[in-house]
């Protein structure tokens, strides 16, 4: 990360967890999209909450599902364990079958972290 990165993201900071962002691209569901669920207009030093609205079916709870499954695989990389896609699938009914790119701070420090599949 440069300095000027650094400097940018300061406001990201936090005493707790903080969701930042979500990149999709080419999921079969969500297709391309981008969430920001933070307003860097609003004081960040406080509590924030983000609220998803829509009617049933919208896919709120799929995005959920996809957030968690996106932790886990992190948490399972983390713990250099293989990753059982189909285990995921079943469990979760979401399979990240496209790419993505989550940002999120814990305390003081922000993490990026994306999947770009490689196709042959």
């Amino acid at each position: 990360m440069n300095a000027n990165t650094e400097k940018n993201d300061e406001y990201l900071k936090c005493n707790g967890f903080k969701l930042i962002s979500l990149e999709l691209t080419n999921l079969k569901y969500f297709g391309t999209i981008k969430y920001d669920f933070i307003d860097v207009k609003d004081r960040q030093d406080r509590i924030y909450t983000t609220v998803l609205i829509g009617a049933n079916g919208t896919g709120k709870s799929n995005l959920f599902r996809l957030i968690i499954d996106i932790f886990k695989t992190i948490d399972d990389l983390s713990k250099v364990k293989p990753i059982d896609y189909e285990k995921s699938k079943n469990k979760y009914n979401v399979h990240i079958d496209g790419d993505y790119r989550i940002k999120y701070a814990v305390g003081n420090d922000v993490f990026e972290f994306m999947r770009h599949e490689i196709k042959i």
